[in-house]
């Protein structure tokens, strides 16, 4: 054998450890023949070249035998060595299936294009569970495969509820099953487009109002399997419709909070109307909700509106009189609450006693004068804007005076 050499003439790029041995040894003790030991650990196209030493005539000789290709294949698959691009997990939809691949290799780190029937690829999900201060995971029915297309595993997985999940990527072999090194990988899901089966409309604003004043409520988009939107976008696909007894301008009605919900407003002024407001809401040409009969109560009374009737001027002292107070907002609503009203009777500082009776929205004032003199009546409301009053001033005169006994 000391006679033969071997040497590798081609091979694969960052091949650098690859070795070529005859062996010492006859492979048939009568055959003259010898085997030659050879060894890589990258895999490809390998050539050899073969030559026997001799000597010629007393002239040492070096002449070639043959050349030797060799293909040298990837060991089995090992999950150390290989990998996943599952960049598409972190923008993964509800209800649709998310690719992502995987890539095989040998423990030298060759990639594998062919694979065994008994090699695949197994997926399995977990969500991520968040309580007290503390994350949990909890296995989550979800569908999944993987086929082999070389050079890499095209895979898949679909989960049908939105939130942050981890997706474990394991390899099977016919008799081990270990996970990828990166394995768990994160997974957001998303919710899908929304849907207006399950998009729901809530709120006070809703089913009452107050004349004048905006009155909202609230969408809350999901998709077809009830997640939660996170982001804006729809709200050109949300409309309000209000009939009643007055046109309500709803032009502008939706404003997109941008995290999956919209508050929704309107303004309506006649309180306790026939016929009654109805109110609809509609996503994407599909009615969501539907109020018959909104309750719309008065705004505060309002001294532009409210009427100071039946004053008696000229009274005289010791006489009872009374007034009438007519309450009404500033939409011309009659108002029955009197808490934001004050009435004063006073002259020079000095109060008057009187009474009220409320009826309705009226208030029935009786009162008498024990001096003669200038008498305000003032009736203070408490609108939304600043304190204003309705007011009066009545003279009273003495009564006449009797004498007992005189003559």
């Amino acid at each position: 054998p000391a006679q033969f050499s071997a040497v590798i003439i081609s091979q694969p790029e960052g091949s650098q450890d690859a070795t070529v041995e005859i062996i010492t040894e006859l492979a048939d003790g009568l055959s003259g023949i010898y085997d030659a030991d050879f060894y890589a650990t990258i895999s490809g196209n390998y050539t050899f070249e073969f030559s026997v030493n001799s000597l010629l005539n007393g002239v040492a000789t070096v002449a070639p035998v043959g050349v030797v290709s060799i293909v040298v294949s990837p060991a089995g698959p090992v999950a150390a060595a290989s990998s996943a691009d599952t960049q598409a997990l972190s923008a993964a939809v509800a209800g649709e299936q998310t690719a992502f691949t995987v890539a095989l290799a040998d423990m030298f780190g060759n990639s594998i294009s062919n694979v065994n029937a008994d090699v695949e690829i197994q997926v399995a999900v977990e969500k991520v569970v968040a309580s007290d201060n503390e994350t949990t995971t909890q296995v989550f029915d979800a569908d999944s495969g993987c086929i082999f297309v070389s050079p890499v595993f095209q895979c898949y997985v679909t989960t049908w509820q939105s939130g942050q999940y981890l997706a474990v990527i394991s390899l099977a072999t016919l008799n081990h099953t270990a996970a990828l090194p990166e394995s768990p990988y994160p997974m957001d899901v998303h919710a899908a487009d929304m849907d207006p089966s399950t998009t729901t409309a809530f709120g006070a604003g809703m089913s009452q109002a107050v004349a004048g004043e905006p009155s909202t409520f609230k969408v809350t988009a999901r998709d077809v399997y009830g997640n939660e939107l996170t982001s804006g976008g729809n709200s050109a696909s949300i409309l309000l419709q209000i009939s009643g007894p007055e046109t309500v301008n709803t032009t502008a009605a939706v404003s997109d909070n941008m995290d999956g919900s919209y508050n929704v407003s309107y303004v309506v002024t006649q309180a306790a109307s026939l016929p009654p407001y109805e109110l609809d809401v509609w996503v994407l040409g599909a009615k969501i909700a539907s109020v018959p009969a909104v309750v719309v109560q008065p705004n505060l009374p309002h001294s532009s509106t409210s009427t100071l009737s039946q004053i008696i001027n000229g009274l005289q002292t010791g006489s009872i009189t009374s007034f009438v107070v007519g309450l009404f907002d500033q939409y011309s609503n009659a108002v029955a609450d009197t808490d934001s009203v004050d009435i004063s009777i006073s002259r020079e500082s000095i109060a008057a006693k009187f009474t009220s009776v409320v009826v309705a929205n009226t208030i029935e004032v009786t009162y008498s004068a024990a001096l003669a003199g200038s008498y305000q009546i003032a009736i203070d409301f408490e609108e939304s804007t600043a304190s204003t009053a309705l007011d009066t001033i009545v003279s009273c005169t003495s009564a006449e005076r009797v004498y007992e006994g005189a003559t």
